[in-house]
């Protein structure tokens, strides 16, 4: 079961799935002003280089799942993207990071033997 499910498990149709803690609907300029302005703040203060926005959060948690090596089809379906082609217009240049794991798996598959520094399995047909 996804987060989404568990949220609103037991809970109306209507109701918010990420709420204040008085069970409301956060408002964007409550969120933004109570919130992420002080936490960016905090953050800037201990040396975060630049200020992020709301929506850079979206793009970090792509890379983490690009590099972690998540399938973009899975990605397309988490982000919701209608098209696979949005994702990898958005995201593709990211897994050209995994070059080196495409590679070693061909080498290993093409040569027969297993390839130990990336963590690859041969799977025997």
């Amino acid at each position: 079961m996804d987060l989404a499910q568990r949220l609103k498990q037991g809970m109306p149709p209507e109701a918010f799935l990420f709420r204040t803690p008085m069970g409301k609907a956060w408002r964007h300029s409550n969120f933004y002003n109570r919130k992420w302005i002080p936490a960016v703040a905090a953050a800037m203060e201990t040396g975060l280089p630049r200020r992020p926005r709301i929506h850079d959060l979206r793009h970090s948690h792509v890379a983490w799942l690009v590099a972690a090596n998540i399938p973009l089809p899975a990605i397309q379906a988490r982000l919701g993207h209608e098209s696979i082609q949005t994702t990898i217009d958005r995201y593709g240049h990211l897994a050209r990071s995994l070059d080196s794991d495409i590679s070693a798996a061909v080498q290993a598959a093409m040569g027969g033997r297993p390839p130990s520094d990336h963590g690859l399995r041969l799977v025997s047909a």
